[in-house]
């Protein structure tokens, strides 16, 4: 188990139904200088986990951290804050904008890109998986 999946517990929870499945992957694939956590190279597919807490404009956790009151504590449900404690800030879109030119770098080389929000995998990484296990099927 590498420190990728092992800081990310919902990369490892696919990863772990991936396994259970059956299916082959590469993990923390370099491509084109993106780190691919889930690498399927010779179908040339990407999967992300993405965190829903992170600033990134999960759209059904993003909102919890949104500033509301200028005069009431800020103490979003997940962590971070407004006092840049996550990687992109409390602005969705710097997040937004850098998983988007991580996508548009792998499908100019060629690659499909999966994303899914942690809650997706929290809520049925076996359907997850199924997704992913589809789209290989039809590659």
């Amino acid at each position: 188990m590498d420190g990728r999946m092992t800081a990310n517990p919902f990369l490892r929870i696919l990863a772990d139904e991936l396994d259970r499945q059956g299916v082959k992957y590469e993990q923390d694939w370099l491509v084109v200088g993106v780190k691919v956590p889930i690498a399927f190279a010779e179908q040339r597919l990407a999967v992300f986990v993405d965190p829903c807490a992170d600033g990134c404009g999960c759209p059904e956790h993003y909102l919890g951290m949104i500033e509301t009151d200028k005069d009431e504590p800020y103490n979003p449900p997940f962590g971070g804050g407004r006092d840049g404690n996550h990687p992109f800030g409390p602005d969705p879109t710097k997040c937004s904008a850098h998983l988007e030119q991580q996508t548009h770098r792998l499908a100019d080389a060629g690659w499909k890109v999966l994303r899914f929000w942690e809650h997706d995998v929290d809520r049925s990484p076996d359907e997850v998986a199924r997704k992913i296990y589809d789209l290989l099927d039809k590659a």
